[in-house]
């Protein structure tokens, strides 16, 4: 008996360390977290209220922390907090590796229309609803969700808050966040015909979905980029070209040239992640299986050229960014010396903190300095403009030089363009959109994007020693319309 209460007393004595350590572990992570803003975000504490409120929000939270804190609460605890900032590239990207794969899934796909939410698809039993317009849930109007969802992720506009809403409610873990624990929801929708209805809806493993499909048939030949001409019903000829995330083989044979200590990682975010197929074994296998960008689009303005087309549709409606220099040899080959000349109006400042100076592979600001012939310390400004774009032909000619290395500042083929745009259309996507508009002839159509034209810019990623969690600080502004701050 005394041997047995022995064992208690040493189990519990070992419980009670390991909720100390955790508490120490988690208020570390939250300190070097709360660091990593201040010394890398261009301007952490106005949305605050000023540096005293974002202190007195901070102190609150890590108070806050206890040895029952578990990993999953503490990253949507971060998440909450920099939320305040009105910031899609600040953000924490997972709490809890791999939990999302196993999660139960809305049986509904909604999506985000201009004025407001719209079931896109269904499973076969609620096939009646697509169409319809989401009103409320669990009688909470739509205006109320999208205030809480402003507390819990970083929005910079209305379509922001309806991407998020339509994230947040697609998994069970997420909505219940938002909702708290239900087993089911109840939606009430507005039909395209009729009055409005509630229905019961219940998350379900792996739903189904019927979704309404374009009469226009597209080649689709992989998740990432591809282009084909298509026919209107008067025998015209239109350019399409559909680009899924600003990435593309050129990309990845950049890294395997000059950082290959990064070809494995960015070979599998690229088959993962943006093209979601197997990757090949051999790596120079994987590369080619990446569709190349510059083959691609050159090919469709040749073909709109011998057809005489004068309309190209470029679809970035899932584009949620990249790498934006990936754009400029595009805009080369329709605009020529339009490009060249082209003077931006646009600022793009760098904030120089250790996070960044990482990201870029300097050591510190010594050595950035002597290497640039400057005088900079931490915290200063690289001030400078958002578009820096080439001084001479020559310039230009080192990227993507084989399909522009003769253009000689003529283009390929110049059309009218139109962009298809969606809340999902984000950062380098952005760019490239909001490029084509300052530099040929451009109409938007759809969605507007869920990224503002002034905003904060450019992830820099950071993992937390203890928990490993993982996210990214912006640590640029831009300042695309400088007459409205708005």
């Amino acid at each position: 008996m005394k041997r047995n209460l022995t064992t208690v007393i040493i189990l519990l004595a070992a419980c009670t360390l390991s909720a100390q350590d955790n508490k120490r572990l988690l208020t570390e992570d939250f300190d070097t977290f709360i660091r990593y803003v201040e010394e890398t975000h261009p301007d952490p504490y106005s949305a605050y209220g000023g540096r005293m409120e974002f202190k007195r929000r901070a102190q609150n939270l890590r108070g806050g922390i206890s040895a029952e804190t578990t990993r999953e609460q503490f990253a949507e605890r971060l998440s909450n907090f920099i939320a305040l900032l009105g910031d899609g590239h600040t953000t924490i990207y997972s709490g809890e590796e791999e939990v999302t794969g196993r999660d139960k899934l809305l049986p509904l796909k909604l999506k985000v229309a201009v004025d407001g939410i719209f079931v896109a698809g269904a499973a076969r039993e609620y096939d009646e609803y697509t169409g319809s317009k989401l009103l409320s849930i669990n009688d909470l109007h739509i205006d109320s969700l999208l205030t809480k969802v402003k507390r819990m992720r970083p929005v910079e506009n209305k379509y922001g808050e309806y991407h998020e809403l339509c994230e947040l409610l697609r998994r069970e873990k997420s909505a219940t966040l938002l909702l708290g624990a239900h087993s089911r929801l109840n939606l009430t929708v507005q039909p395209v015909k009729g009055r409005p209805k509630t229905v019961e809806i219940n998350y379900a493993d792996a739903p189904e979905y019927g979704e309404m499909r374009s009469k226009v048939k597209l080649r689709e030949e992989n998740n990432l980029l591809y282009a084909q001409m298509l026919e209107t019903n008067d025998k015209r000829h239109v350019g399409y070209f559909v680009w899924k995330g600003t990435y593309s083989r050129e990309m990845v044979e950049e890294v395997a040239r000059n950082a290959p200590e990064y070809l494995d990682v960015n070979l599998r975010s690229m088959y993962e992640h943006s093209m979601r197929t197997t990757r090949p074994k051999n790596d120079d296998d994987a590369i080619r299986g990446i569709p190349a960008l510059y083959a691609t689009f050159h090919g469709l303005l040749n073909d709109m050229k011998a057809k005489q087309s004068k309309h190209l549709i470029i679809d970035l409606r899932e584009n949620g960014g990249g790498m934006t220099p990936l754009c400029m040899p595009l805009l080369y080959m329709m605009y020529g010396d339009k490009y060249l000349d082209y003077e931006c109006p646009a600022e793009y400042n760098r904030l120089l903190s250790p996070l960044l100076l990482r990201k870029w592979g300097v050591e510190s600001i010594e050595l950035y300095n002597e290497s640039n012939g400057t005088d900079y310390r931490w915290g200063d400004f690289l001030f400078g403009r958002f578009f820096n774009r080439p001084n001479s032909r020559a310039s230009i000619e080192e990227v993507g030089n084989e399909y522009t290395a003769n253009l000689n500042g003529t283009p390929v083929h110049e059309p009218h363009v139109t962009v298809l745009c969606s809340p999902q259309t984000f950062s380098a996507a952005y760019h490239f959109m909001y490029l084509l508009t300052q530099i040929g002839r451009t109409t938007i159509v759809g969605v507007p994007s869920r990224q503002a034209g002034n905003s904060f810019m450019e992830n820099t990623h950071f993992k937390l020693p203890n928990t490993k969690i993982k996210g990214g600080i912006s640590n640029g502004v831009q300042i695309f319309f400088p007459n409205d701050p708005h």
